[in-house]
């Protein structure tokens, strides 16, 4: 039995149906979601709403019970929406840049059909940019 660092109530860390580790309160709950499958090592297993009345003990994920969960959830990294031209270091054609790619399609072997894709709409916005 494990202690939550924040609170120091004392939790089961469980391994889910989806293989992830979620820690859990170690006394049912009444407004509990997941069945605790007793054995080495355990594992939680999600309860429908409609089926919940068929389970008599029920466990709560400890972050719906711990005055301090916040400390502990991830903060989504933000990633660039937009798509950026470079030149590719390797043979100087200009390509789209997908986070972190660093070279074009042929230099890739992804083939020229991406590339060249590419450079047909810049030409096409740059005579549009003429007219």
């Amino acid at each position: 039995m494990a202690k939550c660092k924040a609170c120091k109530a004392d939790i089961w860390f469980v391994k889910t149906e989806a293989l992830k580790i979620m820690p859990f309160d170690t006394e049912p709950s009444e407004t509990g979601s997941y069945k605790i499958i007793e054995g080495n090592p355990r594992v939680a297993s999600y309860v429908h709403e409609k089926n919940r009345h068929l389970e008599p003990i029920l466990y709560s994920p400890h972050w719906s019970s711990c005055p301090h969960a916040d400390r502990f959830r991830q903060q989504p990294v933000e990633r660039p929406r937009y798509l950026a031209f470079a030149l590719c270091p390797q043979c100087g054609r200009r390509y789209t840049e997908v986070l972190s790619d660093s070279r074009c399609g042929d230099c890739l072997n992804d083939g020229d059909r991406v590339v060249q894709l590419v450079e047909a709409k810049l030409e096409a916005r740059e005579k549009e940019g003429e007219r």
